[in-house]
């Protein structure tokens, strides 16, 4: 489970840019597509993997291995800030003693704990162009079509996305 402790502050796409996507003039429906903005960003996000704005998150994964585990984080780039487990109490596991993490891979090397609580804050690079496609794909689903076209649009959001899922299959 993923959990957001501090929420993204800004977009990585204006209500400005996707108004020109849907050639939309007026400022009647701005607030609508902001929220729908955000929307469609927070899934693109969870879909890819990549993280597209600055927040903070808490991430309790679904299961610890017995032999150690590498979990990926479910976004990136990232910093993990701590690592804690909880065997009753919560206890914080020291870096350099029971967990790596590998920034350039953006996994986790654990031990084999319960109930593990990982915090990190996500650090975005440049964003390919083609996320930004994606979620402006969404927005139109949402914004002006109707359930079949909707649909399509979701789809093709996704197709567009896919190459920069970071975890593929099983």
């Amino acid at each position: 489970m993923l959990r957001v402790v501090t929420a993204a502050s800004d977009e990585p796409i204006s209500v400005d840019a996707v108004k020109a996507h849907l050639r939309v003039t007026h400022a009647v429906d701005d607030d609508l597509l902001a929220a729908q903005i955000t929307s469609a960003r927070e899934h693109v996000e969870q879909f890819s993997g990549v993280a597209m704005t600055a927040a903070s998150y808490v991430w309790h994964p679904d299961a610890v291995g017995q032999c150690g585990w590498r979990p990926f984080l479910p976004l990136y780039p990232a910093v993990v800030s701590e690592v804690s487990y909880y065997d009753g109490e919560a206890r914080v596991i020291a870096a350099e003693d029971d967990f790596r993490f590998d920034e350039d891979r953006g996994d986790l090397t654990l031990g084999t704990w319960a109930e593990v609580a990982v915090e990190f804050e996500t650090a975005p690079g440049e964003i390919p162009v083609a996320l930004l496609s994606a979620i402006k794909l969404r927005v139109q689903a949402e914004y002006e079509a109707g359930a079949e076209d909707a649909e399509r649009l979701r789809a093709a959001a996704n197709r567009i996305a896919w190459p920069w899922r970071r975890v593929v299959g099983v």
